[in-house]
């Protein structure tokens, strides 16, 4: 480890601004009480807190082809935070082969990682320290796991399939199967609300009933280790399995568990807000588009609330030998859906903000298709209020635009989401050169860009990934310049056009002649 990174490991407690804000994981409810259980740990401030994070990946192009491999990453959060979810700080502690999945086998593989973190909890391992020139012992521990919804499956234990897939109100979900639509749906969702809201007395807008109750309360860390401490022991491997208890959500106890801090830990799992945005938004865009084979409102839907007996006015309504479907108010009509895909293809954002969200829509047939992860995050987060803004009436769009996760406890999302493991996945998988020897070829590669990156930061005179400059950098533009400061232009022109004259009109005369006036600090003097 370079002067340079061994300094910036202490940097959460070193330099952190502490003024009630979220910036940093170490701002967070989770890592505060972390320290304060474990003070012995919180004291030496170059002991590590750690993320682990992993998902499977194909490494063939052909996705024809079943196989799968899973990367374990250890994040470092003692970095400040422009650095803890950079890939160079990635460390690859596990590679796991496919052909498939490991599934709840995953507490198979990850037991030498779990007595190696057991140790550097317990024992620790003596460290130089490069900045200030003297050894420690330095001491890590894993704050959370990072994964999508079917891996928080294999490393929880908890049961994310069937009518008590929620982790959040476990045993508190009420749901019921939907015959039509061959699903089960989950009630009671205005229990969320304000005691005193207006929707748990609208009974005709959920499902038919007055909403009573309070919402479910998540089990506490103590709840959870108290559930999971009479499981009996998991049965690995292929063959006959052991019949599940049905009393209980929870698979197995979690190999994560024989860490001695586990328990404590106020958030264990993080859901991921990635997946979890592609998922939400893909639907919502589906639904409002009325896309074939996306939105949640079809044939099957309506016949699901005739059995129910509520939303009377979206009922099918037999026509001769033909069933129409009433128009719902959360679908868009013929021109709102031109309008609306008019704002995506105009919409303009700064440089590096997004992908071209205009590639993805279809003005002619008015579609929108082959969203990406992110431009679901940009569209939830950013466009999608503005656009139905004025299109749908205020009960539709007022819902969706209140989404809420779990920052209080854990604090910012981005330190938590598979975003930056998703893109070093990407990275791993071109580490591919031999396919007769995939995780091989991983391993090497990753080798290989360690010792690059060890280099790159202890030479200096030279470009390397860490100095490079960024491709919109315009140079420093040293040379004297004669004239007013305000005509002196940074920057170049953009584009294949290049640079074109043309002449101003008047009103573009007077704005720049205007923007002269109030901008030039040589023009104050004769104006006071």
């Amino acid at each position: 480890m370079s002067t340079k990174i061994a300094s910036y490991m202490t940097w959460h407690h070193d330099k952190r601004v502490d003024d009630g804000l979220l910036r940093h994981p170490a701002d967070s409810k989770a890592w505060k009480t972390f320290d304060k259980i474990h003070e012995s740990f919180s004291l030496e401030t170059r002991n590590v807190r750690l993320g682990l994070a992993t998902d499977g990946f194909n490494p063939f192009g052909n996705m024809s082809l079943s196989y799968s491999i899973w990367p374990v990453v250890l994040v470092p959060y003692n970095l400040p935070p422009w650095m803890c979810m950079k890939q160079p700080n990635f460390m690859l502690s596990l590679l796991i082969p496919g052909q498939k999945g490991p599934g709840n086998d995953i507490d198979v593989y990850l037991q030498p990682l779990v007595d190696e973190l057991k140790q550097l909890w317990e024992v620790g391992v003596t460290t130089f320290d490069s900045f200030r020139k003297q050894n420690f012992n330095m001491r890590a521990a894993i704050l959370w796991t990072i994964n999508d919804f079917p891996a928080y499956r294999n490393f929880s234990g908890w049961n994310t399939m069937g009518a008590l897939a929620c982790p959040s109100c476990h045993d508190e979900t009420h749901s019921s199967y939907l015959k039509s639509g061959k699903s089960i749906v989950l009630w009671d969702i205005d229990a969320f609300c304000q005691i005193n809201h207006r929707w748990r007395l609208q009974s005709r807008l959920f499902d038919g009933k007055k909403e009573t109750s309070s919402s479910p309360k998540q089990l506490s860390r103590d709840d959870v280790v108290h559930q999971v401490y009479n499981l009996g022991g998991l049965i690995f491997g292929k063959g006959v399995k052991r019949k599940r208890d049905e009393s209980t959500n929870w698979l197995k106890k979690s190999i994560f568990f024989e860490l001695p801090y586990w328990r404590t830990l106020l958030l264990r799992h993080n859901l991921d807000a990635m997946h979890i945005e592609k998922n939400v938004c893909d639907s919502v865009i589906g639904t409002l588009m009325n896309i074939n084979g996306k939105t949640k409102d079809n044939f099957r839907s309506r016949l699901d609330l005739k059995a129910i007996g509520i939303r009377e006015e979206l009922h099918p309504i037999p026509h001769g030998e033909k069933v129409l479907l009433p128009s719902a108010c959360y679908t868009l009509s013929t021109d709102e859906k031109r309008v609306f895909c008019e704002f995506l293809t105009e919409v303009k954002f700064p440089d590096g903000y997004s992908s071209n969200i205009a590639k993805k829509v279809n003005l002619k047939d008015r579609k929108i298709s082959g969203l990406k992860s992110h431009d679901c995050h940009i569209l939830l987060e950013t466009l999608l209020p503005m656009a139905i803004d004025g299109l749908l009436p205020k009960n539709v769009s007022a819902p969706l635009i209140e989404l809420t996760g779990e920052a209080m406890i854990a604090g910012l999302v981005q330190y938590r989401w598979m975003y930056p493991i998703e893109r070093y996945l990407h990275t791993l998988k071109n580490y591919v050169r031999n396919r007769a020897h995939l995780e091989g070829s991983i391993a090497e590669g990753y080798v290989a860009d360690e010792c690059l990156t060890f280099c790159s930061r202890y030479l200096h005179g030279i470009e390397t990934r860490f100095n490079r400059v960024e491709r919109n950098w315009d140079g420093d533009h040293l040379q004297p310049y004669e004239g007013l400061p305000i005509f002196f232009q940074t920057g170049h022109a953009v584009g294949r056009g290049g640079i074109v004259s043309r002449q101003l009109s008047r009103e573009e005369w007077m704005q720049a002649h205007q923007y002269v006036l109030k901008n030039c600090d040589e023009v104050h003097r004769f104006i006071e």
